[in-house]
């Protein structure tokens, strides 16, 4: 693996890896203010595009599946995580 110092990489960066694998950074990092947990995780399962229900018998988290009715609801109202007291 090729490691990349702020001196030697201007954005977008780009990280090899054997096999032929590479990463590249797309955005500048920014920072914003604290948030709840609720409003993070929402704010990061979006950037994902993932979204997360609770099962009704062991009430774990779990990923719905992609395009499916019920991840399709919870991202059109935004809500890509719950929290609740069950």
């Amino acid at each position: 693996m090729r490691i990349l110092t702020s001196s030697t990489c201007l954005l977008p960066c780009t990280l090899s890896f054997r096999h032929g694998l590479s990463l590249t950074a797309a955005r500048l990092p920014t920072a914003i203010r604290p948030q709840s947990l609720l409003e993070g995780m929402n704010r990061f399962l979006k950037m994902l595009d993932i979204t997360f229900r609770r099962d009704q018998e062991t009430y774990r988290p779990r990923i719905n599946k992609f395009e499916s009715v019920k991840d399709v609801e919870q991202k059109k109202s935004g809500q890509f995580f719950f929290l609740d007291d069950n």
